[in-house]
């Protein structure tokens, strides 16, 4: 079980995709699996219209003759009437079903400032956490409305802390030197760790920084799916994924001119990432994003960042950028390292395990690309490095 396609159309032959508490079964891998039930819905929606069409006649025909019946005191009129009046309710019961769909789709507005530049950055110098060693300085960086950038890189290379650095900046009343904020800039912040939503504040409480208005945020909360009943209860209590939901109608409810999403896509399902897809291609603002997620990067983002050891670089071309981050991989010592650590230890199995799922998850993104991009020297070097690594742990 899933959300992320890629994966599933490369282990896959089979899917069931649970939807309106119906199950449709496909023989199929997921993408082609997802067309199919699509076409289903298609072919499904010109049978209900057809149908509808044919309920519509009938019932004006009962209404003609019901009220001829009673015009010219006809009973066998009348007696028509009712029969195509049990037609019609036949019909309607017989009448093919369509998806009622998601209940709630995400839509964010945002504002696009009339400026050059909505930030800036200069040798900014970007830590985990106050007080901590930089993980990395940036260059010269500016954003602008209208720019969809993928901040990319390594797992712990400082993409989410330089999100979290420059959130913080600007709540600041004196940001850092290296840093230019436009004076009327207001940013919203998807925090993957979903903090900023107070565990003790109500559902209807939390929303409260992003619209004054309790009715606008009682009509969007069940819109959402939060129903009357749900409205005093603690966040505490959600699950990630109502969480998530939960702070993405707040920043569907507010107008940004930049947002900063830090992993927005790990509590949402398909129809969901390609919602989110789709409103940041629309997105008049700014926009940051960090993801691990290639399609939502792809279909969404115009600019693309990387963060490396080179610090924060520009790229052009999104295939470069993961092409880079591919032949960049742990030099062999690293992996020698791995290799004489003694086996038995806790430790020692789970850091072959990290290693194992970071290089099947690299030979997977590379053979997912189209053939004149593959790298296949590393992948020769992936497959022999996995097979070494599954001998060490059987």
């Amino acid at each position: 079980m899933s959300h992320d396609k890629t994966l599933l159309d490369a282990v896959t032959n089979a899917s069931w995709i649970l939807r309106d508490q119906t199950l449709h079964c496909f023989a199929l891998p997921c993408s082609a699996a997802r067309q199919a039930l699509q076409e289903q819905d298609e072919s499904a929606a010109l049978r209900h219209k057809a149908e509808q069409k044919e309920i519509d006649r009938v019932s004006a025909s009962a209404r003609r003759l019901a009220t001829w019946g009673r015009v010219y005191d006809n009973e066998d009129l009348a007696r028509k009437a009712k029969q195509m009046e049990k037609q019609v309710a036949r019909l309607k019961d017989e009448q093919t079903e369509l998806s009622v769909g998601p209940p709630w789709r995400l839509v964010l507005q945002g504002d696009a400032l009339p400026a050059d530049r909505l930030l800036e950055m200069d040798t900014l110098p970007v830590s985990p956490a106050p007080g901590l060693p930089s993980l990395f300085t940036t260059g010269v960086a500016r954003l602008r409305s209208g720019d969809r950038v993928a901040i990319m890189g390594r797992n712990g290379g400082g993409k989410s802390s330089l999100l979290r650095l420059l959130w913080q900046q600007m709540n600041d009343a004196s940001p850092l030197p290296g840093l230019l904020l436009h004076p009327r800039l207001h940013p919203g912040y998807y925090d993957q760790t979903l903090a900023q939503l107070p565990d003790e504040a109500s559902l209807l409480e939390a929303l409260t920084p992003f619209a004054p208005s309790a009715d606008t945020r009682k009509r969007a909360l069940i819109a959402a799916g939060f129903g009357w009943a749900r409205h005093s209860q603690k966040v505490s209590t959600l699950s990630g994924g109502e969480r998530s939901r939960l702070l993405f109608v707040g920043l569907s409810l507010a107008r940004y001119s930049l947002l900063l999403l830090d992993e927005p896509t790990n509590h949402l399902d398909m129809e969901g990432k390609a919602a989110l897809a789709q409103t940041l291609r629309d997105y008049p603002g700014g926009v940051l994003l960090v993801s691990h997620d290639r399609q939502l990067i792809s279909e969404s983002c115009n600019r693309f960042w990387l963060i490396d050891s080179a610090g924060l670089t520009e790229w052009h071309s999104l295939e470069e950028v993961y092409a880079r981050l591919q032949a960049v991989a742990p030099a062999p010592d690293s992996r020698l390292a791995l290799q004489s650590t003694p086996a038995g230890a806790d430790d020692d199995e789970e850091a072959l395990l990290a290693r194992l799922i970071d290089l099947e998850q690299w030979l997977a993104d590379d053979m997912a690309r189209k053939p004149k991009h593959q790298k296949p020297s590393l992948q020769a070097q992936w497959q022999e490095e996995i097979a070494r690594l599954l001998n060490q742990l059987t």
